[in-house]
């Protein structure tokens, strides 16, 4: 079995499109022009799958200025095809566009092996490897004369998330060409994998701030100089403060905290109390910190959690309240020993 992504070698190559012609031939594809009833996505269909890959799309998108550094617009055209086999876009000349066009190469078209016979990107959709068909390696006589190249892009689990493909006149070919595609597909994917661990990184932030912030009970994240990175909603409550991110702790007068010893004596800051001043008067809380460390024990900061001494003793009254909580009228029974 061939591995994904890899580039074919020159045996293989022709291997794959004989067979690829065979196919062709039993699907019934026209071989000397292209069917006027070619699967084609409407307008909308078309921007609901770009807007389905506009991560993908996107990224590509970034690289076709790098693509023309190397390759003429003018010579050739550069064409993103999602995992279905529908282009999604191309970009070159707007002469290269009317004449691929012509063959029912352009946006919104579907490209599969059983649509249009053996091209670049039919064999490339249908074995996810690297590919490259020139002149009458395609099946159909309207695309003699062309030269493409097509390269698989994968995403998580090695699952194919689209094609990207370069196609030009067929003098200009050259197996440099296809390395060139394939590096582009590797890079590209390295790109897409860096945006989706942005994706959940911001996921699991949002998630965290929620949690944060949902709390009953204080609490500051500091950082390695003893800056307030983060409060909650109820550390904000029982400070009566707003907007001490970016503040040193410092502002919280009463508090006494050292970064050096939470550290290295974590058991020592549990449990303590402090009175923090507000305006003239004080805010009696109970804290406990402990330190924030790397994987590698760097010292990246602290994060107290703290309760008003005051809303301990509402806890403690009412878990300790004479009020019974249950009753003779919650026992269930009616045996005649029970009742009695």
């Amino acid at each position: 079995m061939m591995r994904k992504g890899r580039i074919l070698t020159h045996i293989q190559m022709k291997r794959e499109i004989r067979e690829s012609h065979i196919r062709s031939q039993q699907y019934g594809i026209n071989q000397e022009k292209r069917s006027p009833d070619q699967k084609k996505l409407s307008p909308e269909a078309l921007n609901e799958r770009k807007d389905a890959n506009k991560d993908l799309l996107n990224v590509v998108l970034n690289y076709i200025d790098e693509f023309y550094d190397l390759l003429s617009p003018e010579k050739f055209l550069i064409a993103l095809v999602d995992k279905e086999g529908y282009i999604l876009h191309f970009a070159g000349s707007d002469e290269l566009k009317v004449e691929f066009a012509e063959g029912n190469c352009s946006p919104g078209y579907c490209w599969t092996e059983k649509t249009v016979g053996t091209t670049a990107i039919s064999l490339c959709l249908k074995k996810q490897v690297s590919i490259q068909l020139n002149d009458k390696d395609h099946y159909c006589k309207r695309a003699h004369g062309f030269t493409s190249c097509a390269a698989p892009v994968f995403g998580h689990g090695d699952t194919l998330q689209g094609i990207l493909v370069i196609s030009g006149s067929s003098h200009l070919v050259h197996p440099h060409t296809l390395v060139m595609v394939t590096s582009a597909a590797r890079s590209i994917e390295k790109q897409m994998l860096l945006i989706q661990q942005n994706k959940e990184m911001s996921f699991y932030a949002g998630f965290l701030n929620n949690v944060v912030e949902s709390a009953e009970t204080g609490l500051i994240a500091l950082d390695h100089e003893l800056r307030i990175w983060k409060t909650n909603r109820k550390g904000n409550e029982i400070l009566r403060q707003k907007n001490l991110e970016g503040k040193p702790v410092s502002v919280l007068k009463g508090l006494d905290l050292n970064l050096g010893n939470i550290h290295t004596n974590p058991s020592a800051w549990k449990g303590k109390e402090c009175d923090v001043q507000h305006g003239n008067s004080y805010i009696p809380i109970i804290y406990s910190a402990q330190p924030i460390v790397s994987s590698t024990n760097e010292l990246l900061g602290a994060v107290m959690v703290f309760e008003a001494v005051e809303n301990i003793w509402k806890l403690a009254k009412r878990i300790s309240s004479p009020k019974a909580y249950f009753t003779f009228d919650h026992l269930i029974g009616n045996s005649q020993i029970f009742l009695e």
